[in-house]
């Protein structure tokens, strides 16, 4: 007739095992049936105790209080225009608190380059030129393929469609 041997065969274990299951399914179910807390008991106080504690309480300041000398209060004082070198108390410092510490904002070559390049690709609010393709060739083949100049009013995603005038 066959083999029999895989019936039961799963089921065995030796008892150890069974009685830390049987442990765990009992801790489960307690864990799952009992409250998240205890009740504890409460003192009811009289109407005339409350008023008594309520009329002794002080509230404590939130913060302490603030020395004149305290030296958050002592401002630097920085004179002069936002630039990689500044007068701070009367003592000329360079700037780390910006990204033009090294001072290129300043040189005319960067300013020169950084205006050209802004006439020729532009800004706006919504994001760079180049990120939605508006700019150089892409300009000169979409003109030829609509056969007039582009006027494109990039409207927002949401609306799911684009505007051509």
């Amino acid at each position: 007739m066959g083999n029999n041997k895989g019936v039961g065969v799963g089921w065995q274990a030796p008892a150890y095992h069974l009685i830390l299951e049987g442990i765990l399914i009992l801790w489960i179910i307690r864990l799952l049936f009992s409250k998240t807390y205890k009740l504890q008991e409460r003192s009811d106080l009289t109407v005339k105790e409350k008023e008594e504690l309520i009329e002794e309480w002080q509230p404590e300041p939130l913060v302490p209080p603030i020395s004149k000398d305290h030296p958050a209060l002592n401002y630097n004082i920085v004179s002069g225009p936002p630039s990689h070198k500044i007068v701070v108390n009367g003592k000329e410092c360079i700037n780390f608190a910006s990204f033009n510490f090294l001072g290129l904002l300043d040189n005319p070559r960067v300013k020169a380059a950084a205006l050209a390049s802004l006439k020729k690709y532009g800004v706006g609010t919504c994001g760079p030129r180049g990120f939605y393709g508006t700019f150089g060739m892409f300009l000169l083949r979409f003109s030829d393929y609509c056969f007039q100049e582009l006027r494109c009013h990039l409207t927002s995603k949401f609306l799911g469609n684009d505007i051509l005038n």
